[in-house]
């Protein structure tokens, strides 16, 4: 088997025995004839068994598309699984129909499926696609026609891992040319992981974990000759000091050299925004959103310029692209850095919604939602002859002047010398790029434009994914084992028993974990015979707390689990899910949220009847800006009470006129509730508590405590985005936090 480099895919092409139908008959055939024992192939396959249990319920309906010799079919089926084995190789199709006659095996097309659409929960392919000459589209558009929303698919390719890529870079690979011989002997390809996500992106799934697997492989294969025949000696020996080198260098080597790529896909129709093609009266919509968004920039002497695609599109189409999800307006940094909190309280005041914030100075972002429009205002910093953010670099002439464009009836400046910028930003832009490649940034931006097509670039965004990576790892293992920051958890568990009585009942809303209750619970300070509700709408959070009680708590008999999540009214909704970060889910869709599951809604009130729950009560919450909703609902029921505590964290992003804690915290300051302790963010002394005259009496890293704190102090600093500019990596990184309080205490005795 030769490979040979294609440069304008950065993949590797394998020439060698051309992946037709008669050559999986004659590999399956001599791959079930090695075996002395047929039964040995269909033995358990704890990865892809593993892994589907991990997102499927049993009894889910499966298909593998390119079965094969038939072994995962078997070993899902045995795991509960309603499983089709499906596979163009004929004669091994027959043998695996007579040789397991109880198992759903068929003869079959995966770019052409004889399946009813949105008939499958899940779809594995290993190994599959990347036989295909002409590319994986039409296998594509199949599997997504067949898997039900919020379907699973399993899909395993050879990669272009960082080790393929350096080598490709210092050309170690034979240029790949085409011609009608590489096609006749066209084995498979080796696919960059960039693509493969944009290309299924693009397709409605929703990437939910991607990483290397086959590690030895991996290197195995990019060794010279003389290691290679080493190391394949090592790779096909059965005993068992060769299991255990390979296994070793599995563990330790698979993230930076895997030979293949495991990506697990969720589709979903919520996050199909690509896909959609706008009506008129969304693009109206769009345009006013546009016209308030402008003119609260220039409100606040904020510098900006019409960019991207809403260029493009005045300028090209006189209108709006069709197909544009959103509309893309670069600002100058500077010019917002030291007003961006003034500017997002006006932007919340006139109906928009705050998405995500990027808060570095370097790639600052903010993006913002109304009437089913996106907004995402895009900062560009001066450096050298460049305005650059993190991945995107222009000539920094464009943006010294402004040309004015007239769009829609109204003027708006753009960058100078609108033509010049276009055919920067895009090439040819005159003509419309074809529907296949509109929403792969790869396809329709010029390699100039994009900061990160350089090797030294690539290398060292790779390095610093790789970090947080390894860091985010090394963080859930610790907290497996109990083991977490002290700071946070000494700021919480004095907030926890600063309101603890005897007998007091805890419900804890929206805990990852349940780790700061643990603390607190396990403290020799803490009161006798409390009894916690644990209440958490999320599975997999509620398997990590169970974990984290069996192996910390130390009286276990005080802990209740409810699996809802508590809202103004019941109701059966949905809850966004982050799979990276699931302490981030919220019933408020933002960028990091990747799928979502509907779950059942109860009020506060009613949870507590249902369960008895009486004074004292002491609540703590942190339901990413849902506590709003959940204490204005809850006024009247807080009324009745005489002894309860308030604990939640802050979310100031969250907060808007139609989502008010201002006025959900009077409310409550006017039924007898005051504030007992607030906890700052990003630094001790934030300039607010400086300005009101408040020291800490307490401080644990980077977060003060303070007590005795007034209510218009609250109302003042809680409610609402103020800034403050941090320094974080010793000074390297300048960024900046857009609230000054993190959680505070209230309580009502």
């Amino acid at each position: 088997m030769k490979r040979f480099y294609s440069k304008e895919f950065n993949r590797l092409v394998y020439l060698g025995h051309k992946a037709d139908k008669e050559f999986w008959d004659n590999q399956w055939k001599k791959e079930i004839k090695e075996k002395e024992n047929f039964d040995d192939i269909f033995k358990d396959n704890s990865f892809v068994s593993d892994y589907t249990k991990k997102y499927l319920s049993s009894g889910s309906k499966v298909l593998e598309g390119g079965c094969g010799r038939g072994n995962h079919v078997y070993s899902l089926d045995k795991n509960g699984f309603q499983v089709i084995g499906l596979d163009s190789a004929q004669d091994t199709v027959s043998y695996l129909q007579e040789r397991f006659p109880k198992l759903d095996f068929r003869l079959g097309d995966i770019t052409n499926l004889d399946l009813e659409s949105n008939s499958i929960d899940g779809y594995w392919s290993l190994g599959v696609i990347e036989h295909f000459y002409d590319g994986y589209q039409d296998s594509l558009e199949e599997m997504r026609r067949v898997l039900k929303e919020d379907g699973y698919l399993f899909l395993t390719m050879p990669a272009m891992n960082p080790l393929r890529k350096l080598k490709a870079f210092f050309n170690l690979y034979p240029s790949f040319k085409e011609d009608e011989m590489s096609k006749n002997f066209f084995y498979q390809y080796c696919l960059d992981p960039s693509i493969i996500v944009e290309d299924f992106s693009s397709q409605g799934f929703s990437l939910v974990k991607r990483f290397y697997t086959a590690g030895f492989k991996g290197i195995k294969d990019e060794s010279p000759v003389f290691f290679r025949q080493f190391l394949q000696k090592i790779y096909d020996s059965k005993n068992i000091f060769s299991k255990i080198i390979k296994y070793s260098v599995e563990k330790i080597t698979s993230r930076f050299f895997g030979h293949t790529c495991l990506y697990i896909f969720k589709k979903d129709s919520e996050f199909l925004k690509e896909k959609k093609i706008f009506s008129k009266e969304e693009l109206n919509q769009r345009n006013e959103g546009l016209k308030e968004i402008t003119n609260l920039i220039s409100l606040q002497n904020i510098e900006y310029f019409l960019s991207d695609g809403v260029l493009l599109g005045a300028v090209r189409e006189k209108d709006f692209i069709k197909w544009d999800w959103d509309v893309e307006i670069t600002i100058l940094t500077e010019s917002i850095w030291n007003k961006a909190d003034s500017f997002l309280e006006k932007v919340k005041e006139n109906g928009f919604e705050i998405s995500s914030i990027n808060n570095s100075y370097k790639n600052f972002k903010i993006n913002l939602l109304k009437n089913g429009n996106n907004f995402s205002l895009n900062g560009l910093i001066l450096e050298g002859d460049n305005r650059v953010r993190n991945s995107y670099s222009y000539p920094k002439e464009f943006f010294e002047k402004k040309e004015n464009i007239e769009f829609r009836k109204k003027n708006y400046p753009a960058p100078f010398g609108i033509e010049k910028y276009l055919e920067y930003q895009y090439g040819n832009w005159k003509i419309p790029i074809d529907e296949k490649n509109r929403y792969k940034k790869n396809k329709y931006l010029s390699k100039a434009v994009r900061n990160d097509s350089n090797l030294n670039k690539k290398i060292i965004n790779k390095f610093y994914k790789q970090v947080k990576k390894i860091r985010t790892l090394i963080i859930k293992l610790l907290r497996e084992y109990g083991v977490r920051s002290p700071s946070r958890e000494i700021n919480f568990e004095k907030m926890y028993l600063a309101s603890l009585e005897e007998k007091s009942h805890i419900i804890e809303i929206g805990s990852s974990d349940g780790s700061e209750i643990i603390n607190a619970i396990n403290s020799k300070n803490c009161p006798k015979n409390v009894q916690i509700l644990l209440v958490e709408p999320f599975q997999k959070n509620i398997i990590k707390a169970r974990r984290s009680f069996k192996r910390r708590l130390k009286n276990k008999n005080v802990i209740q689990i409810c699996q809802k999540a508590i809202g103004k009214k019941e109701e059966i909704k949905k809850l966004y899910i982050s799979e990276e970060r699931p302490n981030l889910n919220s019933i408020r869709v933002n960028d990091h949220h990747n799928s979502f599951e509907v779950v059942e809604f109860i009020t506060l009130e009613k949870l507590c009847k249902k369960n008895k729950i009486s004074s004292p009560i002491f609540i703590k919450m942190d339901v990413e800006g849902q506590e709003v909703d959940i204490l204005s609902s809850s006024i009247e029921f807080f009324k009745e009470l005489n002894d309860v505590s308030i604990l939640f964290e802050i979310h100031p992003n969250s907060y808007s006129k139609f989502n008010s804690l201002y006025i959900a915290l009077s409310k409550l300051f006017e039924t007898g509730f005051k504030p007992i302790l607030i906890e700052s963010a990003g630094v001790p002394r934030p300039k607010k508590f400086i300005e009101y005259g408040y020291e800490p009496f307490e401080i644990n890293n980077n977060r003060g405590l303070y007590k005795n704190i007034s209510k218009d102090f609250v109302l003042d600093v809680v409610t609402k985005n103020i800034q403050q500019e941090l320094d974080s990596f010793g000074g390297i990184k300048k960024v900046l936090s857009l609230k000054q309080a993190r959680s505070i205490l209230i309580q009502k005795r």
